[in-house]
């Protein structure tokens, strides 16, 4: 492996694996990047939860709307009914015609659901035929979107008690960066909040459920208000049960004390579409369901639910039908029956969020966004142009004060104070452009704030970075370090002592991992056959088909070595030889002492808007994965973790 300078790394997905180098910065440089070149249910008591009242606690991802015919379906609510679950979630609503009326009208399937006694989580559609930028998937007018937020209340009105936002925003289901992410979850909101007000009873809002742990993207979407405009904390999980609680953990210290925290997925993934059936599998997954059921109850958590009851031929799915459940399910089934939910508030009490909502709206001719590092990439020197929104989503008209931090790297035409009224459902727009200064790499956070005559503030906040460029590093060699030890009579990982790269890179639960072969610092693991390596470079090949593009789950193949260290900062440079597709994939994790596995996931960090072929991973964007230990703040820290697996995940079809 060779290395190079100034801060900032790569790693390249493929069949094979040519090289990794790494770049040190040099006295008149801070950036360093990396190089790896690689070819390579209890019955309800009520079918309305008030408010006020004590959460459910035991759900399930039903999706019957969704996956379940109309003769098929009371068999289904009977199948429910034998359990304790009182909650179940379904999706979306259907398209909304303009007379009002539903393609696909899920409403009367809802209120089987609520005569029955469940209540009912539910997808927000977005509104219909919303313009949006090239390459976005989100809307540009809030106003639609607020506009659609009260519908859905009022047409749904005592069918759905909670309502989820946006799901998993944190990756690839949406493409829009977490600034425009807020905004639109904001409007939404405020919306449901608008379209409830003088019924009954309000519907929840839900935050659109997080698909990894803490990290990077929430950290930067909390800096625009997140979590001041949701009823509840809501996330996902597909891990090992083992390592539920800690994720948990890490989720309640950014939730804080407050917010409620909801899983709305809770799968594990055992079985090969070969092997559908296979019955030590379908206990696995049972044993999963109970074991992190058990624990998001011991934990204090507000629901639970895990998915997902139906989906035909789904491998996380707990039932192939109403009469044929798998073995998961009836283990949950009966552990809601004989372990009832504590009484826990399931919401945050209800408050007045601020009606006011600034919107970064880039025009994405001028602009790479990289959702991955949370910032918009300059096309070379030129300036990114776009809209600054500022909406009032009250009755009255609101006065305040713009304002926008200075930055050092940064020319602007936008004011950096400016006094603005926002007349009542209005919007004040602000053209203008960001232009870099200088020539060399940087990247640099803009932090805009309106704050209103009575003080309240709405946040905005977005990144906006140069794209690296290879003359701008030195090239030095990366440590790769030899050290692995391998039973070689058995090829296996030895069960007792087993050498620490290797065990700090697979799960303890599996100790069998198998070896495929070793070549100088490398392991082949689990069908990669490690064909050349030294201490500067690696080929690898995948040799053993599964019937399976992904292969087995629970023993993705994968090629591992010991990093001697890395630089405190830099970029992680994957250079693929081979198109990443439906047939082939690469992901590469950097494994700390505790088992935390660090990766970038979305998209292996390319921008959905440029596709590039050398694709730039900033170590500080390196995320703690969905698989793996997870430590209260899991953030990935360089000097820290001075002891680094290096694990380059290889999956192909053929």
């Amino acid at each position: 492996m060779n290395c190079v300078t100034q801060e900032d790394v790569q790693a390249k997905p493929l069949n094979k694996v040519d090289a990794a180098s790494c770049r040190f910065p040099n006295a008149a440089r801070r950036r360093v990047y990396f190089k790896a070149i690689m070819t390579m249910v209890f019955f309800a008591a009520a079918a309305t939860i008030e408010a006020a009242d004590a959460a459910p606690g035991w759900g399930i991802d039903a999706c019957l709307t969704a996956h379940v015919s109309d003769d098929e379906f009371p068999a289904y609510i009977r199948l429910l009914r034998a359990s304790g679950v009182r909650v179940v979630r379904e999706r979306g609503t259907g398209v909304r015609r303009p007379d009002g009326s539903y393609a696909g009208d899920v409403r009367a399937k809802f209120r089987a659901l609520k005569d029955a006694g469940f209540a009912v989580v539910a997808f927000a559609s977005m509104p219909e035929n919303a313009a949006m930028a090239p390459g976005n998937a989100l809307p540009d007018d809030l106003r639609a979107v607020f506009e659609h937020g009260k519908i859905l209340s009022r047409d749904f009105a005592g069918l759905v008690d909670a309502w989820e936002m946006l799901g998993e925003p944190d990756v690839g289901y949406c493409r829009d960066l977490p600034e425009r992410a807020v905004a639109y979850q904001k409007a939404l909101y405020l919306g449901i909040r608008a379209g409830g007000e003088g019924s009954s009873r309000d519907s929840l809002a839900i935050m659109g459920a997080l698909a990894l742990p803490p990290g990077p993207w929430l950290e930067r979407a909390v800096r625009n208000g997140l979590l001041d405009y949701t009823d509840a904390y809501n996330f996902h999980y597909y891990g090992q049960a083992a390592d539920f609680t800690g994720v948990i953990r890490a989720h309640r210290l950014v939730a804080g004390p407050d917010l409620p925290l909801w899983v709305t997925e809770c799968g594990m993934k055992t079985v090969s579409p070969g092997d559908f059936l296979a019955a030590d599998r379908r206990r696995l997954q049972a044993a999963f369901t109970v074991s992190t059921a058990r624990q998001a109850r011991q934990e204090g958590m507000a629901l639970f639910m895990p998915f997902i009851l139906v989906d035909h031929m789904d491998p996380y799915a707990l039932t192939l039908a109403a009469d044929r459940p798998l073995p998961a399910w009836t283990a949950y089934a009966r552990l809601t029956r004989e372990w009832p939910w504590p009484q826990r508030p399931w919401m945050r009490r209800p408050r007045t969020p601020n009606p006011v909502v600034v919107q970064w709206v880039p025009d994405n001719t001028t602009t790479i966004p990289c959702k991955v590092s949370g910032t918009y990439r300059f096309r070379g020197r030129t300036a990114i142009r776009g809209e600054m929104r500022i909406y009032n989503f009250s009755a009255r008209p609101v006065h305040g004060v713009l304002r926008m931090d200075g930055s050092a790297t940064i020319a602007t035409s936008f004011p950096h104070e400016r006094d603005l009224t926002v007349e009542p459902g209005g919007v004040t727009v602000l053209h203008g452009e960001f232009s870099p200064i200088g020539v060399s790499y940087f990247q640099a956070w803009l932090h805009i704030d309106f704050v209103s005559d009575d003080n309240a503030r709405s946040p905005l906040s977005f990144g906006l970075e140069t794209t690296p460029q290879a003359d701008e590093f030195i090239e030095e060699p990366l440590p790769i370090i030899n050290a692995h030890q391998v039973d070689a009579a058995s090829r296996r990982v030895p069960n007792e002592e087993r050498d620490r790269d290797v065990a700090s890179t697979i799960h303890p639960e599996y100790l069998d991992y198998h070896i495929s072969s070793t070549a100088g610092p490398w392991l082949g693991m689990n069908g990669v056959v490690v064909d050349q390596a030294s201490m500067k470079g690696a080929r690898f090949r995948v040799t053993e088909a599964t019937g399976d593009p992904e292969g087995d789950p629970l023993y993705p193949p994968m090629a591992v070595a010991r990093v001697g260290g890395l630089p405190s900062d830099g970029f992680l440079l994957v250079s693929p030889d081979r198109r990443i597709d439906r047939n082939f994939s690469l992901r590469v994790d950097l494994v700390d002492d505790t088992g935390q596995r660090f990766t970038i996931w979305e998209n292996l960090g390319q921008s959905y808007f440029a596709p590039a072929r050398e694709l730039w991973l900033n170590l500080r964007d390196f995320h703690v994965y969905f698989w793996g230990r997870c430590s209260p703040t899991p953030r990935f820290d360089p000097k820290k973790d001075s002891r680094i697996a290096a694990a380059i995940l290889l999956r192909t079809s053929g």
